[in-house]
Protein backbone atom coordinates (compact mmCIF):
# COMPACT_ATOMS: atom_id res chain seq x y z
CA UNK A 1 0.00 0.00 0.00
CA UNK A 2 2.73 2.45 1.00
CA UNK A 3 4.84 1.47 -2.00
CA UNK A 4 1.89 2.19 -4.30
CA UNK A 5 1.39 5.64 -2.75
CA UNK A 6 5.09 6.46 -3.09
CA UNK A 7 5.04 5.25 -6.71
CA UNK A 8 2.04 7.51 -7.43
CA UNK A 9 3.75 10.50 -5.81
CA UNK A 10 6.91 9.83 -7.82
CA UNK A 11 4.85 9.61 -11.00
CA UNK A 12 3.20 12.98 -10.26
CA UNK A 13 6.60 14.57 -9.58
CA UNK A 14 8.17 13.16 -12.77
CA UNK A 15 5.26 13.49 -15.19
CA UNK A 16 3.97 16.92 -14.12
CA UNK A 17 6.91 18.82 -12.56
CA UNK A 18 5.39 22.30 -13.05
CA UNK A 19 2.16 21.72 -11.14
CA UNK A 20 1.76 23.14 -7.62
CA UNK A 21 1.29 19.61 -6.25
CA UNK A 22 4.59 18.44 -7.75
CA UNK A 23 6.39 21.55 -6.45
CA UNK A 24 4.96 20.97 -2.96
CA UNK A 25 5.94 17.30 -3.08
CA UNK A 26 9.43 18.20 -4.28
CA UNK A 27 9.82 20.70 -1.44
CA UNK A 28 8.49 18.45 1.35
CA UNK A 29 9.93 15.14 0.15
CA UNK A 30 13.20 16.23 -1.42
CA UNK A 31 14.48 19.72 -0.64
CA UNK A 32 13.57 19.98 3.04
CA UNK A 33 15.00 16.55 4.02
CA UNK A 34 18.19 17.25 2.05
CA UNK A 35 18.53 20.62 3.80
CA UNK A 36 18.20 18.98 7.19
CA UNK A 37 20.58 16.16 6.28
CA UNK A 38 23.18 18.74 5.28
CA UNK A 39 23.12 20.07 8.86
CA UNK A 40 23.87 16.65 10.40
CA UNK A 41 27.29 16.51 12.01
CA UNK A 42 29.46 13.65 13.17
CA UNK A 43 28.40 14.09 16.82
CA UNK A 44 24.76 13.58 15.83
CA UNK A 45 25.62 10.28 14.14
CA UNK A 46 27.60 9.16 17.19
CA UNK A 47 24.67 9.96 19.45
CA UNK A 48 22.29 7.99 17.22
CA UNK A 49 24.74 5.08 17.25
CA UNK A 50 24.88 5.13 21.05
CA UNK A 51 21.07 5.19 21.25
CA UNK A 52 20.76 2.27 18.82
CA UNK A 53 23.43 0.27 20.64
CA UNK A 54 21.74 0.81 24.01
CA UNK A 55 18.37 -0.09 22.53
CA UNK A 56 19.78 -3.30 21.11
CA UNK A 57 21.39 -4.19 24.43
CA UNK A 58 18.09 -3.53 26.18
CA UNK A 59 16.24 -5.80 23.76
CA UNK A 60 18.80 -8.58 24.27
CA UNK A 61 18.77 -8.33 28.03
CA UNK A 62 14.99 -7.94 28.29
CA UNK A 63 14.94 -7.79 32.07
CA UNK A 64 13.03 -5.04 33.84
CA UNK A 65 15.84 -4.47 36.32
CA UNK A 66 18.41 -4.20 33.56
CA UNK A 67 16.08 -1.95 31.58
CA UNK A 68 15.98 0.44 34.54
CA UNK A 69 19.77 0.35 34.80
CA UNK A 70 20.10 1.00 31.05
CA UNK A 71 17.65 3.91 31.27
CA UNK A 72 19.61 5.32 34.20
CA UNK A 73 22.83 4.94 32.22
CA UNK A 74 21.32 6.77 29.24
CA UNK A 75 20.02 9.57 31.46
CA UNK A 76 23.49 9.93 32.97
CA UNK A 77 24.99 10.08 29.48
CA UNK A 78 22.51 12.78 28.47
CA UNK A 79 23.21 14.75 31.65
CA UNK A 80 26.95 14.66 30.97
CA UNK A 81 26.40 15.76 27.36
CA UNK A 82 24.16 18.64 28.45
CA UNK A 83 26.67 19.69 31.13
CA UNK A 84 29.49 19.72 28.57
CA UNK A 85 27.40 21.75 26.17
CA UNK A 86 26.54 24.23 28.94
CA UNK A 87 30.18 24.67 29.96
CA UNK A 88 31.19 25.23 26.33
CA UNK A 89 28.37 27.73 25.80
CA UNK A 90 29.31 29.62 28.98
CA UNK A 91 32.96 29.78 27.96
CA UNK A 92 32.05 31.11 24.52
CA UNK A 93 29.58 33.56 26.02
CA UNK A 94 32.06 34.83 28.59
CA UNK A 95 34.77 35.39 25.97
CA UNK A 96 32.27 37.09 23.67
CA UNK A 97 31.18 39.31 26.57
CA UNK A 98 34.79 40.30 27.28
CA UNK A 99 35.47 41.08 23.62
CA UNK A 100 32.28 43.12 23.32
CA UNK A 101 33.13 45.03 26.51
CA UNK A 102 36.61 45.85 25.26
CA UNK A 103 35.31 47.04 21.92
CA UNK A 104 32.65 49.15 23.60
CA UNK A 105 35.19 50.64 26.03
CA UNK A 106 37.64 51.41 23.24
CA UNK A 107 34.95 53.12 21.18
CA UNK A 108 34.01 55.43 24.07
CA UNK A 109 37.56 56.07 25.29
CA UNK A 110 38.55 59.68 24.78
CA UNK A 111 41.88 60.47 23.20
CA UNK A 112 44.30 62.35 25.40
CA UNK A 113 45.50 65.73 24.21
CA UNK A 114 49.03 65.43 22.96
CA UNK A 115 51.62 66.80 25.37
CA UNK A 116 54.41 68.92 23.87
CA UNK A 117 57.88 67.36 23.78
CA UNK A 118 59.27 69.87 26.30
CA UNK A 119 56.69 68.92 28.88
CA UNK A 120 57.42 65.23 28.42
CA UNK A 121 61.11 65.66 29.28
CA UNK A 122 62.05 65.40 32.92
CA UNK A 123 63.56 68.40 34.56
CA UNK A 124 67.29 67.96 35.16
CA UNK A 125 68.34 67.28 38.74
CA UNK A 126 70.35 69.85 40.53
CA UNK A 127 73.97 68.92 40.85
CA UNK A 128 74.41 70.44 44.29
CA UNK A 129 76.67 69.21 47.05
CA UNK A 130 75.72 65.81 48.35
CA UNK A 131 75.78 64.78 51.92
CA UNK A 132 78.82 62.62 52.71
CA UNK A 133 78.34 58.95 53.42
CA UNK A 134 78.36 58.23 57.10
CA UNK A 135 80.90 55.42 57.19
CA UNK A 136 83.91 57.16 58.77
CA UNK A 137 82.49 57.77 62.19
CA UNK A 138 82.81 55.81 65.41
CA UNK A 139 80.00 53.42 64.48
CA UNK A 140 79.75 49.75 65.37
CA UNK A 141 81.70 48.70 62.24
CA UNK A 142 84.76 50.78 63.31
CA UNK A 143 84.65 49.39 66.80
CA UNK A 144 84.53 45.82 65.46
CA UNK A 145 87.65 46.32 63.34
Amino acid sequence: MIAAILAALTLVMKAFPDTPAARALRFWLLELPLERLAKVERRHLIFIGVILFCGQALAVLASVDLAVVAAWDMSTLLDVMIAGWTVAALARGRSAWVVAGRRLASSFRLRRASVPARARQRAPRRAGPRAPANDEGEGPARRAA
